[in-house]
C-alpha cells in the first residue's frame, strides 16, 4: 500500500464516516472496500463502517465497488484521485461508478478528464459513454437504422444527421475559449500523452473517412438531382411540343 493510500485509509478510519470527507477520500474507501473478501454480511458492514461508509451497502454497490477495485491499477487510481474540477474538488463516486464499465483505458481517462474540466453530471458522462460505444445501446456495434420508407424520408434523415453536426460543432467543438479545438491548441503546447495522441489519431481517420462518405454521397446527389431535372426539362418540353401539334391539328380539322 503506497503512503497516500495508507493516508486516506488511516483517515477514514479514524473519522469513521463523520463530518465532511475529502470525496478523493471517499473514493479511496470504496476501492478499497472493493478489494475486500467479507465471509458475510456482518464482515461487511464491519469493513464498511471502519472505511467510514456508514450506510448500507447492498448487492448492486458492492459489485460496482469490486468492478472499481477490478478495472482501475493502483497507478490509475492515483491518476483518478488527482482530477480535479474548476472549484478544486474530486470526482465524486456516483461518476466513478459510471466510468467503470468503460473497459478502454485511454477513453475511461479522456472521461475522467472531461468530467473534471466541464464539470459533467452522470447523466452527461453516462449519454458521452454512449457515443464513445458507437451511440448503441447494449450493442457493440450500435443501434442498427431503419431503412428508410422513400428516398424523400432517407434524404431528410441526412439532413438531419448533418444539421446536427453542425450543431455539435457549434456548441462543442468551436466554442470559443472552451471549445474542443481551443483544448486542442492547448494540450499540443503542453505535453499531451500518447493516449490523448492515440484518441487525435483515431479521430483523425473518422473524420477522414465521414469527409470522404460526405463528398462520395454528395456527389451521387448532384448527378441524380441533375438527371432528375434534366427528365423534367425534357418531359416537358415534350409536352409542349405535342401540345402544340395537337393545336396544329384541331385547326387543319376546322379548316
Amino acid at each position: 500500500m503506497t503512503k497516500s493510500r495508507r493516508r486516506d485509509v488511516e483517515q477514514v478510519a479514524e473519522t469513521g464516516g463523520r463530518g465532511v470527507r475529502p470525496k478523493f477520500v471517499e473514493l479511496r474507501a470504496w476501492y478499497e472496500l472493493g478489494r475486500l473478501n467479507p465471509a458475510g454480511p456482518g464482515e461487511l458492514a464491519a469493513g464498511a463502517r471502519k472505511l467510514g461508509l456508514a450506510r448500507e451497502i447492498g448487492p448492486a454497490t458492492l459489485r460496482k465497488a469490486r468492478q472499481f477495485a477490478r478495472t482501475y491499477s493502483a497507478s490509475e487510481l492515483e491518476a483518478l484521485l488527482a482530477q480535479r474540477t474548476g472549484r478544486g474538488k474530486a470526482l465524486r463516486w456516483c461518476h466513478v461508478r459510471e466510468l467503470v464499465a468503460v473497459e478502454d483505458r485511454g477513453v475511461r481517462a479522456e472521461l475522467e478528464r472531461q468530467v473534471a474540466s466541464r464539470g459533467w453530471s452522470v447523466r452527461e458522462l453516462r449519454e458521452e459513454i454512449r457515443r464513445a460505444r458507437g451511440g448503441g445501446r447494449g450493442s457493440e456495434g450500435g443501434r442498427k437504422h431503419r431503412r428508410p420508407a422513400s428516398a424523400e424520408a432517407g434524404l431528410a434523415r441526412v439532413i438531419e444527421t448533418c444539421e446536427a453536426w453542425l450543431r455539435f460543432r457549434e456548441t462543442v467543438v468551436a466554442v470559443e475559449k472552451v471549445g474542443l479545438l481551443a483544448m486542442l491548441g492547448e494540450a499540443a503546447v503542453a505535453d499531451p500523452g500518447e493516449s490523448l495522441l492515440d484518441r487525435m489519431r483515431s479521430a483523425e481517420r473518422v473524420l477522414a473517412k465521414v469527409a470522404f462518405e460526405a463528398r462520395t454521397l454528395g456527389g451521387v446527389i448532384e448527378a441524380h438531382r441533375t438527371s432528375a431535372e434534366a427528365s423534367i426539362v425534357k418531359r416537358a418540353a415534350s409536352e409542349k411540343a405535342e401540345a402544340r401539334r395537337r393545336k396544329r391539328a384541331a385547326g387543319a380539322g376546322k379548316s
